[in-house]
C-alpha cells in the first residue's frame, strides 16, 4: 500500500463528538483527508459540530449497535489510489474493526495486536489487564469474576463489601450504566439480576476504593517501541467524562513511565492507547487500559505532540518519526462537559466562567478551525429546550420500563 498517493485518507469513527473532533484535527494536521463516521444509538441527523471542521471531506451516520452496518460502510470507503487509515475513538468502533480485521486488512491500515483478528479484544479484557498489571508490580484492586449459570450470576462467597462492578469488556454500551458501588451481597445480587436479563458474559467485581485523584496516560505503541509523553489529571467531571484537568510531562514521574511502558510492550499493540489510573490511600492504582485515544488526548495534540500524526506516518511509510517536543504543564477544558456540569447544577456560573477564562487548552475552540466552536455556541443557546426534551425522554423511557416490568 506504500506506493499509493502521498495524501492518505483518515476515517475517524466514534460516538462522542469531542473525541471525534480531536482525532479529526490531529489527522488533518498530519495532512490527511478526513472522513467521519458518527456512531450513536438513534442518531438521525449528522452532528454538525465535528462535521463542520475544515478538515472533514465527508460525514456519515451509522447507528450502534449494528457493527455489521459499520463494517459495510467502512468497506464502501475503500480507495485503490490512496492509503486509508482507520482511527476508532471509542471501544465500540475499536472492537468492531478488530472483530473484522481479516476482511479489512487488505484494504485499510489500522490498529492491531499481532496482526490477529480479535487480538485487541484480548488486551482490552479487564481481567487479563489486571493480571498483567499485577505481574509487573503495579497496585491493582482485588477482583472477582461473576459468571452466569442457568440464567443467573453466581456470586463468589469471598467478595468484600463495599465493592464496585464493571463489565470485563467495555465495548457493550448498555453495560456501562452498571458500573456501580454495592454495599452488600443483596445490592450486588439485585444489580446482576438486572444485567442477566440481556447479557450472558462474565462480570467483574472489584474491592471498592475511595478515589482521591484520577489520571489518564496516553501514548503510542509500535509493538516494542512505546511513546508516552504526558499524564492527564482529571480535576472535575460529569458522568465520568472529564470536564477540566491539567496535563504535565510524564518525566515528572519516571517510575510510572517505566512500568507503563513495560505493560504496553507486553500487549504488543500497534496503535494508540490510554491508561486510566487513580490514587487512593496515598497509593497509585492501575484501573484500565484502552486501545484507542479518548477526548482528553487532544490536549496533547494542541499543546505539543501529535500522536495520531506519528501513527499515521508510521502506517503509511513504515518509519517512526517521533516528535521530540517538551510537554507543558497546562490546564484544559472540555467545553461540552463543563456546560453539562453547569446545566445539571453541579457547578455555579462563576465556576463555569472561571474555568473557561483560565484554561490554556480547549477541546472545541481552535483559532485555526473555528466552525465547530461557532456551531457549539449556537447549540449552547438552544440547550435549555434540548435538555428539557432529553429529560422528558428519559422520564418516558423510565415509565415504559416500569410498566413492562409490572406486566412481566
Amino acid at each position: 500500500m506504500n506506493n499509493k498517493e502521498t495524501t492518505p485518507i483518515a476515517i475517524v469513527m466514534g460516538r462522542n463528538y469531542a473525541s471525534r473532533l480531536g482525532m479529526i484535527r490531529a489527522a488533518g494536521l498530519a495532512g490527511c483527508e478526513v472522513i467521519v463516521i458518527q456512531t450513536q444509538k438513534q442518531q438521525k441527523r449528522i452532528c454538525k459540530i465535528d462535521a463542520s471542521s475544515k478538515y472533514v471531506r465527508k460525514c456519515y451516520i451509522c447507528n450502534e449497535p449494528y457493527k455489521n452496518r459499520l463494517i459495510d460502510l467502512i468497506n464502501s470507503l475503500q480507495d485503490s489510489d490512496k492509503n486509508v487509515v482507520l482511527l476508532p475513538t471509542d471501544d465500540f468502533t475499536a472492537w468492531a474493526i478488530d472483530e473484522h480485521y481479516d476482511c479489512l486488512k487488505d484494504h485499510f491500515l489500522m490498529p492491531t495486536v499481532n496482526d490477529e483478528q480479535g487480538g485487541m479484544a484480548k488486551v482490552m479484557d479487564k481481567e487479563s489487564q489486571k493480571r498483567l498489571a499485577r505481574e509487573i508490580g503495579m497496585n491493582v484492586a482485588e477482583g472477582w469474576v461473576c459468571t452466569k449459570e442457568k440464567g443467573a450470576y453466581q456470586i463468589p462467597a469471598d467478595i468484600v463489601y463495599p465493592c464496585f462492578t464493571k463489565p470485563i469488556q467495555s465495548y457493550n454500551g448498555p453495560l456501562k450504566q452498571y458500573l456501580k458501588r454495592c454495599d452488600s451481597k443483596e445490592e450486588l445480587a439485585a444489580l446482576l439480576e438486572k444485567v442477566a436479563v440481556f447479557y450472558g458474559g462474565a462480570f467483574l467485581v472489584e474491592e471498592y476504593h475511595e478515589i482521591e485523584k484520577e489520571y489518564a496516560v496516553v501514548g503510542l505503541s509500535i509493538r516494542d517501541k512505546v511513546i508516552i509523553p504526558s499524564v492527564f489529571q482529571m480535576l472535575s467531571d460529569h458522568g465520568g467524562v472529564t470536564a477540566t484537568g491539567r496535563i504535565f510531562p510524564i518525566s515528572k514521574i519516571p517510575s510510572l513511565e517505566e512500568s507503563l511502558s513495560l505493560f504496553v510492550r507486553k500487549t504488543q499493540l500497534l496503535g494508540m492507547f490510554d491508561i486510566d489510573l487513580y490514587e487512593s490511600g496515598g497509593k497509585l492504582y492501575f484501573n484500565e487500559f484502552n486501545a484507542r485515544l479518548g477526548a482528553s488526548a487532544y490536549a496533547l495534540t494542541a499543546s505539543s505532540v501529535n500522536l495520531p500524526s506519528i501513527f499515521i506516518n508510521y502506517l503509511v511509510d513504515g518509519d517512526l518519526h517521533e516528535e521530540k517536543k517538551s510537554v507543558p504543564d497546562a490546564s484544559f477544558v472540555n467545553e461540552k462537559t463543563l456546560l453539562d456540569q453547569y446545566f445539571y447544577k453541579e457547578i455555579r456560573y462563576c465556576q463555569y466562567k472561571h474555568a473557561m477564562e483560565e484554561s490554556d487548552i480547549f477541546f472545541l475552540k481552535d483559532e485555526n478551525d473555528m466552525a465547530p466552536f461557532k456551531i457549539f455556541i449556537k447549540y449552547k443557546k438552544d440547550l435549555p429546550s434540548l435538555y428539557m426534551w432529553r429529560l422528558l425522554r428519559k422520564s418516558k423511557n423510565k415509565i415504559r420500563r416500569i410498566l413492562k416490568k409490572q406486566k412481566s
